[in-house]
């Protein structure tokens, strides 16, 4: 069995520093996750935390759960994910979808519902990913 904890609080992530110390002292887990909010980027975050790791949080893979995938550009999008596993040696398990309604349309004003035409929206990712480099799995 894997255990994977989730860090910091969507609604109120303010403390970059706090939520990394957190990531990079846990013990004992195989996975950190961390939900984007409207506050800190949980990219720049896992990248900050994964890169401060040593000792057994080193090895901690990070994850997202989830990037709302409307409010970014695919192509930026996979920039951002391409410079974190960069940065953590690999660790990334990058978490997307179409987000929450108070986020999605509330927040950034953009349509709610589900993603339009999500089967060519993923394989778009996927070219931007490429290929030998991640694996997309899509769920409905």
């Amino acid at each position: 069995m894997r255990i994977g904890l989730a860090f910091g609080d969507a609604r109120k992530q303010r403390d970059l520093g706090a939520i990394s110390a957190q990531i990079r002292t846990a013990r004992g887990i195989d996975t950190a996750w961390l939900t984007q909010g409207p506050n800190l980027d949980a990219l720049l975050t896992l990248a900050t935390a994964g890169t401060a790791a040593t000792g057994s949080a080193a090895s901690v893979e990070l994850g997202t759960a989830v990037v709302p995938f409307p409010q970014r550009h695919p192509l930026v999008l996979a920039s951002q994910a391409l410079t974190v596993q960069a940065a953590t040696g690999n660790r990334l398990t990058l978490g997307i979808g179409a987000g929450i309604a108070l986020m999605v349309g509330s927040m950034f004003g953009l349509p709610i519902g589900r993603l339009a035409g999500s089967a060519s929206t993923w394989r778009y990712c996927g070219r931007c990913f490429g290929a030998k480099r991640s694996t997309i799995t899509a769920r409905r």
